[in-house]
């Protein structure tokens, strides 16, 4: 139907772990605090979710389809809005840990 020009369409999430296998007992090797790495990835992939959507909504309008459209500006808004609190977020907590 549509196609994505930007990758192979197969991402996966970065790996946070120092490579032991046992999943309860490892610790995240980012230097961030777990809190604030989940909210840096969540903010990246809504962020980049717009971008890609853009994509995606393109395709739709140049086949015409106006619903799809449609229906993916507003993923692509609640996406922006998302990304958006995350940034406030993110920089009130960033800001507060370094007073």
């Amino acid at each position: 139907m549509f196609a994505c020009s930007s990758g192979s369409g197969t991402e996966s999430e970065p790996s946070r772990f120092d490579g032991r296998s046992d999943m309860a007992e490892q610790t995240p090797s980012s230097p961030l605090k777990d809190k604030n790495y989940n909210l840096v990835w969540a903010v990246q992939q809504s962020l980049d979710n717009v971008y890609r959507l853009q994509t995606y909504i393109e395709d739709a309008e140049r086949e015409g389809d106006q619903e799809v459209a449609s229906w993916l500006r507003r993923i692509q808004e609640n996406n922006q809005k998302a990304g958006d609190q995350g940034k406030r977020m993110l920089a009130q907590r960033l800001q507060a840990e370094s007073s």
